[in-house]
């Protein structure tokens, strides 16, 4: 997972362009397979480029404006930048990874055993009530409700708990991940949370929330800041730039995952 062109000592000129290499690139049949999933993950990965250029030409116009060598710590409107970067890299994993879930499980439950094993376990806790027993309400729901069968009704209400809420997590990921019928040992690996939360993903996500939630605003070292206390949290380009690629790189695989098992159904 290789970066061209991140070190702060080696910025890119004003107009030039950023660009990641090694990222994960679609295997065949992604595209006409999940164009919608494609399209997200192509978005995110464009804009993170954009907002990384962007990152470079704004520090090193301020800096030169105000005469001083653009090498060392990146200008505040340059660390916005990159900012936006991790933002878009993080949104477009969140909208693949739930548009993949709506367009591949109707597919994956016909063939894959694992996400009907997976389909089998959200219907037991559906139709349950808090003692375990199977509850007449949701059972009457479930035998009325819009779809040509029982099945295809619960099929569509597991996609919806699924899309409901955010994936900015580790466990986020994972979940989806496992109603998809990702079992490869290495990816499974890379995004299954931690209890230090000291994967790259999760670290990628730390610094996802700190930004979206709080704005990188730090706390005050005292009861009162002092005048020249940093209110912000400083960014690392390089460091920052790895998070981005490895949000894009994750959600790419999982797609690739799908695809592959799907084409050999």
């Amino acid at each position: 997972m290789a970066i061209t062109k991140t070190h702060a000592t080696d910025a890119l000129q004003v107009g030039d362009a950023f660009d990641f290499s090694d990222l994960s690139s679609p295997v065949d049949g992604a595209l006409e397979m999940f164009p919608e999933v494609e399209v997200a993950v192509q978005a995110a990965t464009a804009s993170a480029r954009t907002a990384i250029s962007m990152c470079y030409s704004m520090n090193s116009l301020r800096k030169i404006a105000e005469g001083k060598a653009v090498r060392g710590k990146f200008t505040s409107e340059a660390q916005d930048c990159l900012r936006a970067a991790l933002l878009f890299s993080g949104a477009g994993l969140d909208t693949a990874l739930k548009r993949l879930a709506g367009e591949a499980i109707p597919m994956l439950v016909e063939s894959d055993k694992d996400v009907v094993k997976k389909l089998e376990e959200f219907a037991e806790k559906r139709i349950s009530d808090a003692s375990g027993n199977a509850s007449p309400k949701e059972l009457i729901r479930l035998l009325l409700g819009t779809g040509a069968s029982p099945r295809d009704v619960m099929i569509k209400r597991w996609i919806d708990s699924l899309e409901a809420s955010s994936a900015q997590s580790a466990e986020r990921v994972s979940e989806i991940a496992s109603a998809v019928g990702v079992v490869s040992p290495d990816l499974r690996k890379r995004i299954a949370p931690t209890k230090s939360r000291s994967s790259m993903l999760e670290k990628a996500f730390i610094a996802r929330n700190q930004i979206a939630h709080e704005l990188d605003v730090t706390k005050p070292e005292e009861a009162a800041r002092k005048r020249l206390e940093s209110i912000r949290q400083y960014r690392n380009v390089d460091v920052m730039i790895s998070l981005c690629q490895e949000i894009l790189d994750v959600t790419q695989d999982i797609v690739n995952d799908v695809v592959t098992r799907v084409k050999a159904a």
